[in-house]
């Protein structure tokens, strides 16, 4: 009996109304792809594949900005080369081949990079992480040895994530950070603060226990970044959230990321922030989407060859492949891994270890957060 594999890959071009955005092909996979054996796979230098338990995947969409109570004229860019970036940060941009700023970013650093505290709504994946980060590296001094700036994320695994990504930024100037996260030891991350990290990102609990330790001091923080906050709120982490928020001075400049804004991020906002700039980025009416959906038709036994040539047709970029079972998973990625393709997994079995090194090597090939 044939089974059907639904795979979602990334359209190169825009597609037309006209165009379908979902085809069904009967065809083996013999017939849309040349035959491939084992043998015939050379190990090559793949992109970081990286295979999980079926989920649900958030499909892609265009962003549009919705003007908030901000002045566009004021608080707006359409490149970074429309604002004042230290050369360093511009040489990371470019390695990282970011040209042209995503809606969030385009309001959100201009506004940050003035001083004034922000709540951004966009949803996740919009690129928030360089939407703070930016004008966060930008405004540490490099000199003073001290925390000056703080980023609270509800999960270990993004916080490894916003780590690596402002870590780039952060090297670039110089600047020291620490990752302050649960189902780590202490002692490297009490290193990293009395080694004089300006930066720390870390997950409520974690921070928390620090300040109680007296190991974390965050009486000079400049910058205070609340990423992902209704998911903290989600997490159980508000009084905890709150309890860091009042070591803070009454002069940091915060900022609010939040996907949705329920009653507890209102009340936030309220009380920790200080005439914040409004930014809301939501889905444009119309748009058509740039993800190509396409399903193949493909016997069991002619799965793998198909997968394979999928894969090869990528040309090295990095690939999600998503499973219905840990165990499946697994088996699967030893199977590519067999075949040469460098690959990560990712399901609820693995060591909170195994999970952040794949989180890590996939960050790494990250362009745009």
């Amino acid at each position: 009996m044939e089974q059907v594999a639904r795979i979602s890959c990334s359209a190169v071009k825009t597609l037309k109304s006209a165009e379908q955005s979902s085809l069904e092909s009967p065809l083996p996979a013999r017939m849309f792809v040349p035959e491939i054996s084992r043998a015939g796979i050379a190990p090559v230098s793949y992109g970081l594949l990286l295979v999980f338990p079926l989920g649900t995947v958030p499909r892609g969409e265009m962003y549009r900005a919705r003007k908030g109570r901000i002045d566009r004229e004021d608080f707006f860019m359409l490149s970074f080369h429309d604002f004042l970036l230290q050369p360093a940060t511009r040489a990371v941009l470019a390695e990282m081949e970011i040209t042209e700023p995503t809606p969030i970013q385009a309001e959100a650093i201009p506004a940050l990079m003035a001083g004034r505290d922000l709540v951004g709504q966009s949803a996740t994946g919009s690129g928030k992480t360089l939407a703070y980060g930016i004008p966060l590296v930008e405004r540490v001094a490099r000199n003073v040895r001290v925390v000056q700036a703080l980023v609270l994320v509800p999960t270990r695994e993004l916080a490894i994530q916003v780590h690596a990504v402002l870590g780039a930024l952060a090297a670039s100037r110089r600047l020291s950070m620490a990752l302050l996260v649960g189902g780590r030891p202490y002692g490297g991350q009490m290193g990293a603060l009395r080694y004089g990290a300006q930066i720390v990102v870390g997950t409520p609990g974690r921070v928390k226990d620090h300040l109680d330790r007296g190991t974390l001091v965050l009486d000079e923080v400049r910058m205070c970044v609340l990423d992902e906050a209704d998911q903290m709120l989600d997490s159980g982490f508000a009084p905890v959230v709150e309890e860091i928020l009042a070591t803070t001075t009454n002069t940091r400049q915060t900022a609010l990321f939040s996907a949705t804004m329920p009653d507890w991020v209102a009340t936030l906002q309220q009380k920790f922030l200080n005439n914040p700039v409004t930014v809301t980025i939501t889905p444009a009416m119309g748009v058509q989407s740039t993800i190509e959906q396409i399903a193949y038709q493909v016997p069991q036994e002619q799965k793998m060859a198909a997968l394979c040539t999928l894969l090869h047709a990528t040309e090295g970029e990095s690939s999600l492949i998503f499973g219905r079972t840990k165990h499946g998973v697994e088996k699967l990625g030893k199977q590519l891994s067999k075949l040469g393709f460098t690959v990560g997994t990712l399901h609820g079995n693995k060591s909170q270890r195994a999970r952040a090194c794949t989180a890590i090597r996939a960050s790494a090939r990250v362009r745009r957060r």
